[in-house]
This record gives structure tokens, C-alpha cells and sequence, in this order.
């Protein structure tokens, strides 16, 4: 008869192969809005979850043209800036 003791241990298994990795999900991203962006709260490949902030953009472009906007509403309304009279008739 033969006897063999048996011992419990990993054994570490390296494997070489050729193929191409495809993830589990993909996912288009679409932006709401266009601009600069300021800055970027994610790294190239991280998980990320829904909702999760990505990026911000640089809002001092939208911020200036909604000035420019109140400003031209209060004009319109009669809140603007007062024209000295020029004696003369408006025309239509």
C-alpha cells in the first residue's frame, strides 16, 4: 500500500490568453447645456452612480447674459434708465 499525506493551500494559476474585454453596461451621456466646463468631480473609468455630478460647467458666460437680460427688462418696463426729453414727437 501507498500513503500520501495531503496538505490544504492555494495554488496560484497565471493564465495568458488573446481577447477583447466588453463591459457589462454601457451608457450615452448627453448634456443639458453647453459651455466651458470648470471642473471635473470624476476620474477616466470610475464607477459612477445615477444622479452622481460629473462635471461643472463655467457659469460666468450664462450669468452675464442673464443680466444683460434683467437689465433690458427693466428698460422695457420703464425702470431703465431715464432719456432726457428731446422736444420732439415720437414718430410711428
Amino acid at each position: 500500500m501507498i500513503f500520501a499525506l495531503a496538505i490544504k493551500r492555494n495554488l496560484d494559476i497565471n493564465l495568458q490568453a488573446v481577447g477583447t474585454v466588453v463591459p457589462v453596461a454601457t451608457v450615452d451621456i448627453r448634456a443639458q447645456m453647453t459651455g466651458m466646463v470648470a471642473k471635473v468631480w470624476v476620474q477616466d473609468g470610475q464607477t459612477v452612480k445615477a444622479g452622481e455630478t460629473l462635471l461643472t460647467l463655467d457659469a460666468r458666460a450664462d450669468e452675464a447674459n442673464v443680466a444683460k437680460v434683467r437689465a433690458q427688462m427693466a428698460k422695457d418696463q420703464g425702470g431703465g434708465p431715464v432719456q432726457a426729453p428731446t422736444g420732439r414727437r415720437a414718430q410711428a
